[in-house]
């Protein structure tokens, strides 16, 4: 197995902007030549921690790793910005991820057309905000979300994040956040 912890702002300064400094743990089984698998392009996993975007839970994050390395997944472990650090920071940090495993793919042997991402809680909810948003400086998405207890009204979820963190003008302008029209019912 190889294992490298890669800070996002050497790659995307923008993101060491207000102090920030996400970072990424890289969890890549080897591919053995000796058993013909040195070219073998593998399943690519994001995992987003839980912590109320206060805190990214170590019990969220390696342990999950772990678990799915064997499966012959790569897996990347997402140590994204909180609190005080303000959204829509943690989206764009997983937008540079996916864009790194995309510049990344042949070294790290990634099949880029099957990259899930999974979170808990608040990872959860980041999971599924983007999995779901347009995010103008990302149109990669992920082909799969698996979210473990988030809160998951998708549609007031800039409202959940403000009341947690506030909101980042500066880096609210780099991402399209359109508010959904919901149906009235009729009685």
């Amino acid at each position: 197995m190889r294992y490298e912890r890669i800070h996002l702002k050497d790659s995307f300064p923008f993101l060491g902007e207000e102090g920030c400094d996400p970072t990424v743990e890289l969890y890549l089984p080897y591919n053995m030549k000796e058993m013909g698998r040195e070219k073998q392009k593998r399943p690519c996993l994001i995992v987003c921690p839980g912590g109320g975007y206060e805190m990214c839970s170590e019990r969220e994050a390696e342990p999950i790793a772990l678990h799915f390395l064997p499966e012959g997944f790569n897996v990347f472990v997402l140590t994204y910005s909180v609190a005080p650090h303000r959204f829509p920071t943690q989206l764009l940090e997983v937008a540079a991820l996916m864009e790194l495993i995309y510049a990344h793919e042949e070294e790290w042997n990634c099949d880029r057309t099957k990259v899930g991402i999974m979170g808990f809680s608040a990872g959860g909810h980041l999971a599924l905000l983007f999995a779901y948003k347009k995010i103008d400086t990302s149109p990669i998405k992920p082909v799969a979300a698996v979210a473990y207890a988030p809160p998951t009204d998708l549609y007031s979820s800039e409202m959940y994040i403000s009341s947690r963190l506030g909101s980042s003008k500066k880096m609210a302008d780099r991402i399209s956040l359109p508010t959904p029209q919901r149906q009235r019912r009729k009685r």
